[in-house]
């Protein structure tokens, strides 16, 4: 009985979890850019010690022909911006 209501903790706290980093859905108008953003993820470059670099300007023409897309500039910014974003929490999470 004991391991079933253990069980039964750990699932809740996994919801709870989940439910924390799921967050608020992304906004209709937006999904496009992150679904760029994940295009460009796998296109990222690496240092040889696995580390990620920034998204370079070469990187952004390249998968904008490639894939022939046409951002404007507002999205281009918000692309750098979750760029940087990503490579932050990244990081961080490496830290600790």
């Amino acid at each position: 009985m004991h391991d079933r209501a253990k069980r039964r903790g750990d699932i809740a706290r996994i919801q709870q979890i989940d439910a924390e980093l799921t967050g608020p859905p992304l906004p209709v108008l937006l999904r496009h850019v992150w679904r760029w953003f994940g295009e460009l993820q796998r296109e990222r470059s690496y240092t040889g010690m696995g580390d990620p670099l920034p998204l370079s300007a070469r990187d952004i023409k390249g998968w904008m022909d490639l894939y022939q897309r046409r951002p404007d500039q507002q999205e281009l910014e918000m692309i750098r911006l979750l760029d940087t974003i990503w490579l932050n929490v990244r990081a961080e999470s490496r830290k600790g």
